[in-house]
């Protein structure tokens, strides 16, 4: 590092305020892309719950379609003529089965609603990445036309960044408080 020398003429122009106004940027830029990257992997995350949920609502349903199938069974086994026990076991298995299967209805509602949550909060972060995403393509803009206000020493490229790139935090700001 001790060889890097500034050159005496950058240290006396605008030049150098133009270097540190990109070094900036590219901190702004960097927390930009971590936050849009982290409401990816949020997304991602609430869309594999929200899939669970929906996936464990389904098996909760069709325990309840295999128990009314058994319901329907007993109730033409009951139709001939069982004895007096195994009509004693057909009521018992008749009250499991319909306890079981009002139990699985409650289960399910808490089930779908979490589920549904879940894919609310998947749309959201994906929103939300996706203001993330528009604000890092705006900072990456500006950077370039930042430098190539170094290249060209035009005065109008640095303008033109340092307006994209308060478009650019503009953005990132409405995605952390959306």
């Amino acid at each position: 590092m001790a060889d890097i020398e500034v050159p005496k003429d950058a240290k006396d122009s605008n030049e150098r305020k133009v270097g540190v106004a990109i070094a900036v940027l590219a901190i702004v830029l960097a927390v930009v892309a971590t936050l849009g990257t982290n409401q990816d992997n949020e997304k991602l995350a609430q869309e594999v719950s929200a899939a669970n949920g929906y996936a464990w609502y389904q098996s909760k349903r069709i325990r309840v379609a295999l128990n009314e199938s058994s319901l329907d069974d007993l109730a033409i086994d009951e139709a001939g003529s069982p004895t007096p026990e195994q009509r004693a076991a057909m009521a018992a298995l008749r009250t499991r089965l319909e306890a079981k299967n009002a139990d699985y209805r409650t289960e399910n509602e808490g089930i779908l609603k979490q589920a549904d949550v879940a894919k609310a909060a998947a749309q959201a972060a994906d929103d939300r990445g996706n203001r993330y995403d528009q604000a890092e393509v705006m900072l990456q803009v500006s950077i370039v036309l930042c430098s190539i206000t170094l290249l060209t020493g035009g005065r109008g490229f640095l303008l033109v960044g340092l307006l994209t790139a308060g478009g650019g935090i503009v953005a990132a700001v409405l995605a952390w408080f959306s």
